[in-house]
């Protein structure tokens, strides 16, 4: 009969735990995360509290796109002696940053922040991350539209007030962003074809925001509306598909996920926050200009552009020059692409 031997009873050879860690390390840095947290728990199989064990694999999990497990892991060490590391703190914050906790990481900075107890240079860094997930978690809290709206509370709705529908439909014609977006949000949970028929006058309006004319074709494919509509958008007529239209925003071409994807790439390490703010910059273009599509080509050009968009939009200093850099495009394709971005979104002007 073979026994299986106990961790007790293993015999570690000189220098093997430190073997182990240099292995790990090279693993990760070659992008091979997998190998790495294996690697790493190893380590820690015989040495739990190993802290150089335990960070890598936070980092590893970070890297590899497991968020979930690197903040419960930098969760766990702030606890500890080991979480007086000023870095441990960061893979906490940007954790939560990737996974959209925007007040919980606000909330962590605000704190570390008046405690006064990091090192100088990192304060800049950090009150730039807490200003970046205050305006992120204002964005969010702004998409909860008004009061929740469900389909129950719509139609109990229409049941007590018979003016509803034309109540909904004035808000929808002459009231402000907020108002229209509110009005076509609960439209779609009235299915008659006199809402139907409001939504597509609605849609070859000259006035109301481009945006807005998006939202109204996804509330008509959400009520079941098959076949063609116009929609008025830019000084052009055009006929779209209602089937056509993604509902999700992970139901839009591969080409432009690319984008997003690459942006994502070469922020996470350095400068998370970028990552969140890139995507809501470009799903609003992207919404904005449907159903015409961005000709994505080089999709290295397009991501230089929203990355320079989004430093100007979150007010962050960073020249043409060093994104075209990053990305390995000229200026003058950030440029034209930037061009093609700043038409729609109206970027705030350099300073």
């Amino acid at each position: 009969m073979v026994h299986k031997k106990s961790l007790d009873n293993v015999i570690l050879f000189p220098g093997m735990i430190q073997k182990r860690l240099e292995q790990a390390v090279r693993a990760r840095e070659n992008g091979n995360y997998d190998e790495a947290v294996r690697l790493f728990l190893e380590v820690l199989e015989f040495e739990p509290e190993n802290a150089s064990a335990r960070y890598g694999l936070g980092l590893s999990y970070y890297d590899s796109g497991d968020f979930q497990k690197s903040r419960e892991l930098a969760e766990s060490m702030m606890y500890s002696e080991v979480g007086n590391d000023p870095q441990v703190l960061r893979l906490y914050i940007v954790s939560l940053i990737q996974i959209e906790d925007y007040e919980a990481a606000y909330n962590v900075l605000q704190s570390v922040l008046e405690a006064h107890q990091l090192p100088p240079h990192l304060y800049q860094e950090f009150e730039e991350l807490k200003k970046t997930c205050a305006s992120l978690f204002e964005m969010e809290t702004e998409q909860e539209w008004e009061g929740g709206w469900t389909e129950a509370s719509v139609l109990k709705k229409l049941e007590e007030n018979p003016r509803f529908v034309e109540e909904l439909y004035e808000q929808l014609t002459n009231g402000d962003f907020e108002q229209q977006l509110a009005a076509i949000e609960r439209m779609k949970f009235v299915n008659e074809p006199e809402v139907i028929e409001m939504l597509k006058e609605y849609l070859v309006l000259p006035g109301p925001h481009p945006m807005l004319k998006t939202f109204a074709l996804k509330a008509l494919k959400e009520m079941g509306v098959t076949g063609k509509v116009s929609v008025f958008k830019f000084k052009q007529l055009v006929e779209t598909e209602l089937s056509d239209i993604p509902i999700d925003d992970d139901e839009i071409p591969d080409p432009q996920k690319s984008v997003i994807d690459l942006v994502s790439t070469k922020t996470q390490d350095h400068d998370p926050t970028v990552s969140s703010f890139a995507y809501q910059l470009w799903m609003e273009y992207l919404l904005t200009v449907y159903p015409f599509h961005p000709d994505i080509g080089q999709v290295e050009t397009w991501a230089a552009a929203l990355h320079f968009a989004t430093y100007r939009t979150m007010q962050r200093d960073i020249s043409r020059e060093q994104v075209a850099d990053m990305y390995r495009v000229s200026v003058s394709e950030i440029t034209h692409r930037f061009n093609e971005l700043n038409q729609v979104l109206q970027i705030p002007a350099e300073t």
